[in-house]
């Protein structure tokens, strides 16, 4: 990944540079040496200012750990792992990671050399479904204020949140579904649809109450007796499906499906 990098000066910067540059023109154009020279060491503190805070985010490394599974309403410990790869010692850094909601901030007062530090940003997520997580960016001011550097560590990804698990009384579930349409409908006797009459699944002897156009006159000519088509059943169109949630991973399994 090609690391984006940014120098800009701070909203102080800004007006202490302003400030410099008025200085300097009142007191060259008016010959006031003291004025001048308090302008020159404005300039020069923006100066020092740019070239300490130039390299604070060189060399830096940043490994990003998702959980396996993130829901929603679960704080979630994005588990960053941050290393020097120079000898150069760190100051003042701020690590910014982008989530899909808000920055999340972690400060780190010193980093020294090539060592490594790990980074527990807390991340709640608060919406369902897929979500773009953002660069991990890393920024300094160090050591004024003045100047403000910034480098990408880590690129965007795609993460996906899962519904909050709740739990479900098997009791109230069964008597939920007793009651519904669909149950009712489901013990309904079955008949056979008109997209289904292609579909015979077999014959069998005519019982009282089967109706006549079901008579497969055919067949009851050869046997001498009354032969009756039977149809596929077709399903019912609603279904009604139960996870397990103390499963490990919801994604893959569902111990059971319980059809009432």
């Amino acid at each position: 990944m090609r690391q984006k990098w940014s120098l800009r000066p701070t909203r102080q910067g800004w007006t202490l540079v302003q400030i410099a540059t008025l200085l300097l023109l009142v007191g060259l154009f008016k010959a006031i040496n003291l004025v001048t020279l308090l302008g020159f060491l404005l300039v020069a503190a923006v100066l020092v200012n740019l070239v300490l805070v130039a390299n604070q985010t060189a060399g830096l490394l940043i490994q990003r750990r998702l959980p396996r599974m993130l829901q929603v309403g679960s704080p979630v410990i994005l588990d960053d792992r941050l290393t020097g790869t120079t000898g150069r010692s760190r100051l003042d850094l701020l690590i910014v990671d982008d989530g899909p909601d808000e920055p999340v901030v972690s400060l780190v007062p010193k980093l020294v050399g090539r060592a490594s530090i790990d980074l527990a940003p807390r991340w709640d997520p608060v919406r369902r479904g897929r979500q773009n997580l953002g660069p991990v960016t890393a920024r300094s001011c160090y050591p004024f204020g003045l100047m403000e550097v910034r480098q990408q560590l880590s690129s965007a990804e795609e993460v996906i949140v899962w519904p909050a698990l709740g739990e479900i009384h098997r009791g109230k579930l069964a008597r939920q579904l007793h009651r519904s349409r669909w149950h009712e409908a489901s013990r309904q006797r079955p008949r056979p649809e008109r997209t289904a009459q292609q579909e015979i699944c077999g014959l069998r002897p005519y019982r009282p109450g089967d109706s006549t156009r079901l008579i497969h006159w055919r067949t009851s000519a050869r046997r001498g007796e009354l032969m009756i088509r039977e149809y596929e059943d077709i399903p019912p169109e609603s279904l009604t499906i139960v996870f397990d949630a103390t499963a490990k991973c919801p994604t893959v399994a569902c111990e059971e499906a319980l059809a009432f």
